[in-house]
């Protein structure tokens, strides 16, 4: 059983319960719980990705336009809560344009750079807040006018939030417990990926594939290895909507995109016990099935 994923279980039913019981080992979900926690990490990690890359196609469909009058249509179409300003790349010297979703969720404030747009290949720079962590984002991106995009380079490193206190007396014991991101938030390294793009939803719709690796940043170390395993295909959802926009019971997405289906294994190691577990998820709109050691679980997302 993983040990790391396993205290992180227990601390969170700790934290949120006034008594605790012990777990069962004949209880449904008990095999996969560790599994569970691990996917929750893989999807709160890289959903950020798959919210740049959707920008990133709508941005492409307004940076194409020749004309005033065909900017402002899909200006009025994508971007009502969101400003473009266009700028420099300082390093590059190059042409690049910032744009800036403002929705009221902390999650939703990106800050997304894209250098030197009119070019087949794009080098994307993003940036997000999370509790006290600051996200950035690297991507590049290679036939951004094509159906089909590959991006060979894309990463993540969170870094703490500088903290602006004037109280000298707690100022040293903050910068301490700031110092050191969140243990909720992973390094992300991705091996080149593959977005395909459908024609199925007026915003974006595509599906991806590829594989990478997220680490803790802070100890006990802990290493997942994930792959898509079958494409997974992704939607965008601008106003967070339910899922199903017929029936208010299906789950209500937390981020711009959200992923409906697909196949994703993931290889789990922490450095407390130096132990690898592996789990094969399958996804569903609500639910997913986890498969561990011969067991297969079900669980609501």
């Amino acid at each position: 059983m993983k040990a790391y994923l396993w205290l992180i279980v227990l601390g969170t039913v700790l934290m949120n319960s006034c008594t605790y019981t012990g777990y069962d080992e004949s209880e449904p979900g008990f095999k996969t719980k560790p599994g569970q926690q691990a996917y929750q990490y893989t999807e709160q990690s890289l959903v950020r990705f798959t919210d740049i890359i959707a920008y990133s196609r709508m941005f492409r469909e307004y940076v194409k336009q020749q004309t005033v009058d065909g900017r402002d249509s899909v200006y009025a179409l994508y971007f009502a809560n969101a400003s473009i300003i266009k700028g420099k790349d300082i390093k590059s010297g190059k042409a690049s344009y910032t744009l800036k979703p403002r929705y009221e969720q902390e999650e939703h404030q990106y800050k997304i750079t894209f250098v030197n747009p009119d070019a087949d290949i794009w080098t994307v720079k993003a940036q997000t807040v999370s509790s006290d962590d600051t996200l950035y984002y690297a991507l590049v991106i290679k036939d951004v006018y094509s159906q089909t995009w590959n991006i060979t380079e894309s990463e993540c490193v969170p870094r703490p939030t500088a903290i602006n206190s004037d109280n000298n007396a707690n100022k040293d014991e903050e910068s301490e417990y700031n110092r050191v991101p969140y243990r909720n938030e992973f390094i992300v390294r991705n091996n080149p990926i593959t977005v395909k793009w459908t024609t199925k939803s007026l915003y974006p719709m595509f599906e991806i594939q590829g594989d990478g690796l997220l680490e803790s940043c802070v100890s006990p170390k802990l290493k997942i290895d994930y792959r898509f395993e079958s494409p997974l295909l992704v939607q965008s959802f601008p106003n967070f909507e339910s899922i199903d926009r017929s029936n208010e019971a299906f789950r209500y997405v937390s981020h711009f995109t959200a992923w409906l289906s697909g196949n994703i294994h993931m290889s789990v190691k922490d450095s407390l016990d130096n132990s690898t577990d592996l789990y094969k998820v399958t996804l569903s709109e609500q639910y997913m099935s986890i498969k561990f050691d011969n067991v297969s679980e079900e669980w609501t997302r």
